[in-house]
């Protein structure tokens, strides 16, 4: 008994209090003290060891990984990594840099994996509005209790890169998909609409042109600034963004076209009445990618039959009062309806008429084949004019006389357009 008590006082010099070192089996115990560090050990008391567990930190031996990719589309990471430690698990996290702290990226986490018993594999979405070229990444194993493993291979470090995803023009609106109606004289401010989207992100799209144009012309026709016409194409207009980037890809843009009155009309009893306009949005990013997208949906434009008179003396023909212009300002040709509140007015077509061979004016609407064409371009006016004169009979004075003339445009036949 004496012989036993020295032995655990012995013991406790060379250890520190609550270590048993069994020195049989060369393992060391922890020894869980009583509250009374002088508590006095009897024979018959039983010490309860527990083993001190060594941690282990995994073996990373190799690592592949895709090095490259295009916006929402995958990076992924697969190593050959393992725990030396019986039922310690593994993952593979991997980080934008390479700060790991107990198991945790300190920056971005790009991915990381489920623990399992060896090999893990993780990957990354690279996601919308990530511009084109190189990123680093740095992939780390560890375990479950956040220790990671040696980077004997220097493997840890990756790079892979983003490539660029060409943009792309949608949702393309014409007008609001309404019918387009003229102005007379002046011109319309018409609309094309479209979402682009650039995966690589808003800042990456360089240019968004429109084309707005008649259908029997086609895209083909009217998709160069020399193809311009003013009258059944309008050509590569700049676009402007109309709204904020959204989702980090997605931007609304803006084509206002201004259509001069003489723009083509597509309804019926016109040249065109099979046809319709049509609106194409052509895209191009920074690196030269570009998308040429119609819209799905065309509308019409309609007839505008409108004129402007200029009256004044009729120098070139002494034979009548005033030479009267009538000037188109609409899309249509014309023809004129003419009458008259009174007698004794005349008019004429031709400037070498004489007042004996020019045609009388009635109190009826009768129909003048002027013929004057479609214009095509601003103040073109051919065919236009008419000689109108007033000869009153001796029973008549001016000064009493007092009457009316109305001149009525009328849509031209189509084959005089």
């Amino acid at each position: 008994m004496f012989i036993a008590l020295l032995s655990i006082i012995f013991v406790s010099f060379l250890l520190p209090v609550g270590v048993f070192a069994d020195t049989s089996t060369s393992k060391v115990y922890v020894v869980n003290p009583t509250s009374e560090p002088t508590a006095t050990l009897t024979p018959t008391q039983t010490l309860t060891p527990t083993p001190t567990t060594v941690n282990h930190p995994p073996v990373f031996t190799y690592l592949t990984y895709n090095s490259q990719a295009e916006v929402d589309s995958y990076i992924t990471w697969i190593s050959t990594a393992s725990d030396p430690d019986a039922n310690d698990m593994v993952k593979i996290v991997v980080c934008s840099s390479p700060n790991l702290v107990s198991g945790v990226c300190q920056d971005n986490t790009l991915c990381q994996s489920g623990y399992v018993a060896g090999n893990p594999t993780c990957s990354y979405n690279i996601p919308y509005g990530t511009l084109p070229g190189d990123i680093t990444a740095y992939a780390f194993i560890v375990d479950k209790h956040g220790t990671p493993a040696l980077d004997t291979n220097n493997i840890s470090a990756t790079q892979f890169s983003v490539q660029n995803s060409g943009p792309l023009a949608s949702n393309i609106i014409l007008n609001q998909h309404r019918p387009i109606f003229l102005t007379e004289g002046s011109t319309t401010q018409v609309d094309v609409v479209s979402i682009i989207l650039d995966p690589n992100g808003c800042s990456d799209i360089f240019s968004v042109e429109a084309s707005l144009y008649r259908s029997g012309l086609s895209y083909d026709n009217c998709n160069l600034l020399s193809q311009n016409n003013s009258h059944s194409c309008f050509s590569n207009l700049i676009c402007r963004p109309s709204s904020a980037c959204s989702d980090s890809a997605y931007q609304n843009y803006t084509c206002t076209f201004d259509l001069p009155y003489y723009t083509d009309p597509t309804d019926i009893n016109t040249p065109y009445q099979d046809q319709e306009w049509l609106a194409t949005i052509k895209v191009q990013d920074k690196y030269l990618a570009s998308d040429i997208t119609h819209a799905g949906r065309g509308v019409e434009l309609i007839s505008l039959v409108a004129m402007e008179i200029l009256n004044h003396s009729a120098s070139s023909n002494p034979a009548f009062t005033r030479e009267i212009s009538f000037i188109p300002t609409g899309n249509v040709g014309l023809d004129l309806d003419i009458s008259s509140s009174g007698q004794y007015q005349k008019f004429t077509t031709r400037s070498n008429s004489s007042w004996d061979n020019s045609l009388q004016i009635s109190s009826t609407n009768q129909e003048v084949e002027l013929d004057i064409p479609k214009p095509n371009s601003l103040g073109q006016s051919d065919n236009n004019k008419l000689w109108w004169g007033l000869s009153l009979p001796s029973s008549e004075t001016a000064a009493n006389y007092k009457s009316t003339t109305n001149f009525f445009a009328v849509r031209g036949e189509v084959g005089q357009w």
